[in-house]
């Protein structure tokens, strides 16, 4: 009985050391690779969120009504920004949200002419993408070159915030809104 069991233990650490030895290299290759992976998503995701690529370039409103206005919007990337909701204030939902697309250099707005007006259009938020300034410049003169989110609420409007995806990530743009008169 004595022999017996110095035997097992033997055998049993020889297949169990083998295993080790043998899958190792593979294995750490593998959780090399996903801890690369891992942290190059981890350092876009912080990029994209302190470097959003969905840009406002300003706001329009009528000064007797703070309760419409229109948000000029610009992709600064290189994918499609995806609309996905907005909401304003404290996360409060607005009657009305449109996205105006222009195939001009007409900037979308709700106090144009009538000659104004017949250049852009409106949509539903996910109707289209925005797409990246840098591929505008060299598209179609038929491509889409300015847009415009229109927003119409019941009370003034102070903080606007944009739910997107870029590249499949979740990101939002929060725009603060001074009405001046």
């Amino acid at each position: 009985m004595e022999i017996t069991e110095p035997k097992q233990l033997v055998i049993s650490h020889t297949i169990q050391h083998e295993r080790t030895e043998g899958s190792d290299p593979l294995d750490s290759r593998i959780k090399a690779i996903m801890t690369s992976f891992v942290i190059l998503l981890v350092c876009i995701y912080t990029y994209l969120k302190f470097n959003p690529p969905l840009q406002s370039l300003g706001y329009s409103w009528d000064p007797k009504d703070s309760t419409l206005i229109v948000v000029k919007l610009h992709n600064e990337g290189f994918a499609e920004a995806n609309l996905q909701g907005v909401s304003i204030n404290n996360h409060q939902q607005p009657q009305t949200v449109q996205l105006g697309i222009s195939r001009t250099n007409v900037n979308v707005g709700i106090y144009a002419t009538q000659a104004e007006k017949d250049q852009f259009s409106f949509h539903e938020l996910d109707d289209y993408p925005i797409l990246p300034a840098k591929k505008i410049e060299i598209e179609s003169p038929d491509s889409i070159k300015k847009y415009g989110l229109v927003v119409d609420t019941e009370f003034p409007i102070e903080k606007l915030t944009i739910k997107y995806t870029y590249m499949g990530l979740p990101l939002k743009k929060v725009i603060r809104i001074e009405m001046e008169e």
